[in-house]
């Protein structure tokens, strides 16, 4: 290729590897537990005792001295392993000016752990566990950098930009894993929010009454009224029941996104690095509290809007602070805080992470001082963050609920470099 002009470099590239990770296996679970004890699981009578308290008989025990297996092992049970695959070009023009690569990548973690269900005929307590899971990260990165000197002015911009598509491929028959926010199934996430789709709150009694028209044709109750908050009926019946719940989003980004910029004059430096994610959620579960019933934490601002009915609570007094077209719904109804879209918030973001300007003193003025450089700074840390999240930091771990962490440090450091 030496006669094609202005291409430095050029480099395909394919990559396969694998490894291994002792960290996701469960403790115990190669090995059959045995419990024993005072507990009616596998507890057995043989006779009563009298405890003692000071020498006097308080109550008449049943000493339960049984043993029995809680959960069975599994003995062919190994690491995870993830297995990469990936399909590459690097770069470089104008001589050395802009340089970049671009990949095409799979990772794939194969025999992922995953609890598996046990007939009720094998008598144990707890499910097994097993390698029965695959879970996929497609994705693809680009990554480029442009260096340049415009006299004394020298200056490096660099950026990183990824997309990632994760997803549980298989369970095999393991059990979903699930807690009060999450599911993870196949075709979905890890961790992926599973709810109701929440979309606005009830003005009026007739509204709910008309909207769930399935409790009337049943014969039974209403059980949301004026006030409450509405969840979207996706089965049509008229009811809202666990088969409205679904998939509301993800906690995993699937863009991730870097930039780099430094220049230099005259002994003038600068460095900025800025970074954000793109494509998640965040479960604000702080939102529960500040626009609650005020017991448990002070109430949010937002409460000025809540809900609040057109009568007194006689039902024939007007309400002379009437809202019943607020937006926050009546934080004394027992549905109003279930799991929903309602407290899900966009985790994107911005940030300047890092910041430093500095001088470098010129040789000339430290010779007698014997000093060979003095370098004066001021950096900064967590600077300034852009994001449509109202909770403290959108960065608050994997699960993607917030609990009210406490956010990240906004440092500021002043300081000198000196080599002799």
């Amino acid at each position: 290729m030496k006669d094609v002009k202005n291409l430095d470099n050029l480099k395909l590239r394919l990559g396969w590897g694998r490894i291994g990770n002792d960290r996701a296996a469960s403790d115990n679970g190669s090995f059959t537990s045995i419990g024993s004890g005072n507990f009616s699981f596998y507890g057995y009578p043989f006779g009563e005792r009298e405890a003692m308290y000071n020498g006097i008989p308080i109550y008449d025990q049943v000493i339960n001295i049984g043993a029995a297996i809680t959960a069975a092992g599994n003995p062919a049970l190994v690491w995870e392993t993830t297995e990469q695959y990936n399909v590459g070009v690097d770069f470089s023009i104008f001589r050395g000016k802009l340089s970049g690569t671009f990949d095409v990548f799979q990772r794939n973690t194969l025999d992922m752990i995953m609890w598996v269900p046990a007939p009720a005929q094998a008598g144990v307590m707890f499910d097994g566990v097993q390698n029965i899971g695959l879970v996929s990260n497609k994705g693809v990165e680009l990554s480029l950098e442009h260096r340049n000197k415009v006299g004394k002015f020298n200056y490096t911009i660099g950026g990183n930009i990824s997309y990632v598509k994760n997803k549980l491929e298989k369970r095999n028959g393991g059990n979903p894993i699930t807690n009060s926010y999450s599911w993870t199934d196949e075709g979905l996430p890890l961790g992926s929010f599973y709810g109701y789709k929440y979309i606005g709150v009830y003005a009026t009694q007739q509204d709910a009454d008309e909207y769930l028209y399935g409790y009337a044709a049943k014969g039974r109750p209403n059980q949301y009224g004026a006030g409450d908050a509405q969840y979207e009926d996706l089965t049509g019946d008229g009811e809202i029941t666990d088969a409205d719940r679904t998939f509301l989003g993800s906690p995993i980004p699937t863009l991730n996104y870097g930039l780099n910029f430094s220049a230099e004059w005259k002994g003038i430096d600068l460095q900025i690095f800025l970074q954000g994610v793109g494509g998640n959620k965040v479960y604000n579960r702080m939102r529960t509290g500040l626009e609650g019933t005020g017991m448990g934490c002070a109430l949010s601002v937002d409460m000025l809007d809540v809900y609040k009915s057109a009568t007194m609570p006689d039902r024939e007094t007007p309400n002379p602070d009437a809202n019943i077209n607020g937006s926050i719904p009546n934080p004394y109804g027992t549905n109003n805080s279930m799991m929903s879209s309602r407290f899900l918030e966009s985790g994107a973001y911005l940030r300047l992470k890092n910041m430093q300007i500095g001088y470098t003193v010129p040789a000339k003025h430290l010779k007698k001082a014997s000093i060979s450089r003095m370098r004066f700074f001021i950096q900064g840390s967590n600077i300034f963050t852009i994001t449509k999240y109202r909770g403290f930091d959108p960065e608050v771990g994997m699960a993607g609920v917030d609990d009210g962490n406490y956010p990240q440090f906004r440092t500021f450091t002043f300081g000198m470099n000196l080599n002799f």
